[in-house]
């Protein structure tokens, strides 16, 4: 790994007029290889497989001793961070400055003319009627308290800015240093709206996603999910409870649910200690979950509507493991871009 620090160093400078027909914050291009060397956003460059034909091993290992020197002195300054571990113990991270504000504004234009109809690709969302169970479609008819929270489904297929918004490299970041993974993918995103005095209909009951996930998925597949508003206390903000990833995968999951008690009554079997944290996050903060957290959501009884998106991502340590809409277009990159690595 050669840093940026390095790449200014004056053996670098002397190295770049040589041999790279650009230098600059993005990324290198060797007139050699023609391959482009992008930084990870911590000001590192990626090398892959490039052949430095006309470089001086010695000057690489220069550069490389004057790298760690440098990169030791800058960390020596930068608080530790544990965001690994804490999502491994916790099941969950909160990351409230994630995504620039001025996209999730433009985000936010983008939510209401889908929810209008209006689809500026001229691809329609995911009509989820058609993948649902004969058992799930019972229960919604049922059941007619379920959840009303607005919920579309890979919306980012109907609108280039929610495609731009989900795809942005802060939440690829956040989500490789989360699992350690070498490259993350999305796919299938879930623009999600609670109106405000829902009168708790449209709460979303606790679950585990992977309770929905069992049949497609196998190895690490997990939720990232934006806030396109301000999500306080009052707004129903999602709420996760912590350590629940480790208890395995519980039958008494139900998203449609929104008798909260009685769910979390089931959940609670074999006297499992309840703690429960609120996602409460600013426009552009993300959370993290693992597929096996037990989360869920209360009602609005805020004076303005929750706007989120979720998105769900998968790691190179993942497998589809049924032919299924989600699994049919992973390597479309418009469908299923990858926001990290690859």
């Amino acid at each position: 790994m050669i840093g940026w620090p390095a790449a200014k160093s004056p053996v670098f400078k002397n190295v770049f007029r040589k041999g790279f027909s650009r230098c600059d914050n993005f990324g290198y291009v060797f007139e050699s290889e023609r391959t482009w060397l992008r930084t990870n956003g911590l000001w590192s460059v990626l090398f892959r497989t490039v052949t430095f034909q006309n470089l001086n091993q010695n000057i690489r290992t220069f550069a490389t001793k004057e790298n760690k020197m440098l990169n030791a002195a800058t960390n020596a300054e930068k608080p530790v961070t544990n965001i690994k571990t804490s999502f491994e113990t916790d099941g969950f991270y909160l990351a409230p400055e994630t995504v620039n504000r001025s996209l999730v504004g433009r985000g936010v234009a983008a939510m209401d003319a889908v929810i209008a109809g209006q689809y500026e690709t001229g691809v329609p969302p995911l009509d989820l009627t058609k993948l649902a169970t004969e058992e799930q479609l019972q229960h919604l008819k049922a059941n007619p308290n379920s959840t009303r929270i607005c919920k579309i489904d890979q919306a980012h297929l109907c609108n280039d800015t929610l495609r731009e918004l989900v795809s942005d490299p802060a939440i690829g970041r956040l989500a490789a240093e989360a699992t350690g993974a070498q490259w993350i993918q999305i796919w299938a995103t879930q623009l999600l709206f609670k109106p405000s005095g829902d009168g708790g209909t449209a709460s979303v009951g606790w679950h585990q996603d992977l309770h929905y996930w069992q049949t497609i998925w196998e190895g690490q597949v997990f939720t990232a999910w934006l806030a396109l508003s301000d999500v306080t206390p009052e707004s129903g903000p999602m709420r996760f409870v912590r350590g629940s990833h480790q208890w395995g995968l519980q039958s008494a999951s139900d998203f449609f649910n929104v008798d909260l008690d009685s769910l979390k009554n089931a959940l609670r079997s074999g006297n499992r200690e309840w703690n429960e944290v609120a996602a409460v996050l600013p426009p552009g903060g993300v959370s993290l979950h693992h597929c096996l957290t037990v989360h869920g959501s209360g009602a609005n009884q805020s004076s303005g509507p929750r706007r989120s998106i979720a998105i769900h991502l998968r790691t190179e340590k993942s497998k589809p493991i049924a032919e299924h809409h989600y699994t049919t277009d992973l390597t479309n990159p418009k469908k299923c871009p990858v926001i990290f690595g690859g």
